[in-house]
């Protein structure tokens, strides 16, 4: 049994280690992150180390990983009248160690020092993993004729929530503000004319699910002549 893949040794010294590593990786980066900084941080010694991870590689891999139990609980059933964008960002944000997770997953996918990497590979996985989770949340809702004629749909959808999600959170990453809200609020409006368009094409009457955006992007053309 290899014991760097199992875990061998006590499960409260892996944990230890791999939250020093994350607090660590998100003040200096994948680079700057050093082995003698983490075994500092974690109170453990060279030897315990290496009995849970053969290497920094590893270890940044078995973090990312950890991020996959997270997915599940992030991505929830689409529910009638919301906005799902929104509705995953805020499930994200709203706990400091789900926010540190993405946060951490967002700057590892941006540093050059990844390519090739396990870790990379890591990455990789959690976002088809994700993705994934969310083209499921959608099957339930979009008629089945419409996935006879485009069976791509979900996964489209899947793709752009994401890819909106994870512009928030870099924006965070970055320090920088912006109007969530209006953001979150166009995707959604443009996720909705998606579905409603494939819907119409083949003549299927459009999920009450899809119809909450309906107005929403006339109201937010408006709300910009209120502003200044």
């Amino acid at each position: 049994m290899d014991r760097h893949q199992h875990g061998g040794g006590p499960p409260d010294t892996r944990e230890r280690i791999i939250g020093a590593a994350r607090s660590i990786a998100l003040e200096r980066g994948y680079k700057g992150t050093t082995l003698a900084m983490i075994q500092q941080r974690a109170r453990v010694h060279p030897g315990s180390f290496y009995w849970h991870f053969k290497d920094k590689d590893a270890l940044f891999a078995a973090m990312v990983a950890q991020a996959r139990e997270e997915v599940e609980s992030t991505v929830a059933h689409l529910e009638t009248g919301t906005n799902p964008v929104k509705a995953v960002l805020d499930r994200i944000v709203e706990r400091p160690e789900r926010f540190g997770l993405w946060r951490f997953n967002v700057q590892l996918m941006m540093d050059q020092q990844m390519h090739g990497s396990d870790t990379a590979a890591q990455i990789l996985e959690l976002r088809v993993h994700t993705q994934r989770q969310l083209t499921a949340a959608w099957l339930e809702h979009i008629p089945a004729r419409v996935l006879e004629e485009l069976p791509g749909l979900p996964d489209r959808l899947a793709d752009y929530l994401l890819a909106t999600v994870e512009g928030c959170v870099l924006s965070r990453v970055a320090g920088t503000i912006r109007d969530e809200e209006s953001i979150t609020a166009m995707s959604a409006a443009v996720m909705d004319r998606m579905v409603a368009g494939a819907c119409q094409s083949v003549g299927e009457p459009v999920p009450e699910l899809f119809l909450g955006s309906e107005g929403w992007a006339d109201r937010l053309v408006a709300s910009l002549g209120t502003r200044g």
